[in-house]
């Protein structure tokens, strides 16, 4: 008998192969692909899902989890960018795009996401100290003193040490 997630996948590679062009049906393959593994088909069914329909952000969140996780850094951040575009109050993507810029070397466009990130959600030392460090590769050194001197004050140990 096979595994229910290869039969829902198989359900779905044969409503794909009547309607490929229904994107909700091209995400729902990637999601089940992703869940048995199969990260290069995920990709696929993800990327085509999200050029069927622009601004698809549930698709646009999965495509950045997914290039992220295969160190597709500056597209994970790309797809992050048109999601929070889509949904500008998602404030958890916000984080993942925040992590995608540093990773992928651009920490101007990952210091404006963890200020955004940081506004909504307020201060946390672990996000003050990844947005810190971004700022100060960044070359803004100033916002960097700044997160970075809130981190340690926020975080009792580091405060005594002062």
């Amino acid at each position: 008998m096979a595994e229910p997630v290869e039969e829902a996948i198989a359900r779905l590679r044969a409503s794909v192969t009547v309607n490929p062009n229904n994107p909700v049906t091209q995400l729902m393959l990637g999601r089940a692909y992703r869940q048995a593994g199969r990260t290069e088909e995920a990709l696929g069914a993800t990327r085509r899902a999200s050029a069927l329909k622009k601004g698809y952000y549930e698709a646009l969140v999965l495509l950045g989890e997914l290039c992220e996780e295969r160190g597709e850094l500056k597209e994970a951040a790309s797809a992050l960018a048109a999601a929070v575009e889509a949904k500008p109050d998602a404030i958890d993507v916000w984080l993942l795009l925040a992590r995608a810029r540093a990773r992928s070397g651009d920490d101007a466009g990952a210091t404006e996401a963890f200020a955004r990130v940081l506004e909504a959600r307020g201060e946390e030392a672990a996000l003050l100290s990844e947005g810190g460090l971004a700022s100060h590769r960044a070359g803004e050194h100033a916002r960097a003193e700044a997160w970075l001197g809130r981190a340690i004050a926020l975080t009792p140990a580091l405060a005594e040490d002062g």
